[in-house]
């Protein structure tokens, strides 16, 4: 086999192996895993990919499942962690009920869904904050085919305009 037709296998083979990775909804659960960052270092290949379920041990399980894969590159966990956890006491989530229910006669749909992580990670380092989630309709999350729709994000803007305007900042 000549240099050029090695290093071509090679790539036809890592690109099948990324292709092969699985993104998306990937349990019951909806854990998710998602491919966050493939680096080259000379003659490796690093493939940084990031797990998010609300189960800590579904989380090692899928960790380990992806880490016992027999690939050509070298697997790095960049990030895992648990779903955010409603808080249903929170003032703020009162608060937000009752506008959209004065603006729409009916309440929102509460699910506890991955865009909220990063709340999750704000509320784990600022003591007693209060915080809540809110998000347009998506479909086919962290697929090629997520869609979303512009008249949700419209409804979501207004409604947080509205929502900010009642809000004490004391």
């Amino acid at each position: 086999m000549t240099k050029s037709s090695y290093k071509t296998s090679l790539r036809t083979t890592l690109l099948n192996e990324i292709l092969e990775l699985r993104c998306g909804y990937i349990t019951e659960n909806m854990a998710s895993a998602n491919l966050g960052l493939i680096k080259t270092i000379e003659n490796e290949i690093k493939i940084y990919h990031v797990f998010r379920s609300m189960d800590e041990k579904e989380l090692e399980i899928i960790n380990s499942e992806f880490s016992a894969l027999n690939n050509n590159f070298k697997v790095n966990e960049i990030y895992k962690d648990l779903i955010w956890k409603a808080d249903c006491e929170s003032e703020l989530l009162k608060k937000y009920k009752k506008l959209y229910y004065t603006e729409y006669s009916e309440y929102p749909v509460e699910e506890i869904w991955h865009g909220a992580i990063e709340c999750s990670e704000i509320k784990n380092r600022i003591e007693g904050l209060d915080i809540i989630s809110i998000g347009s309709a998506i479909k086919r999350f962290h697929t090629v085919n997520e869609t979303t729709y512009i008249s949700s994000w419209i409804k979501t803007f207004k409604l947080l305009i509205k929502f900010l305007e009642t809000i004490d900042y004391d």
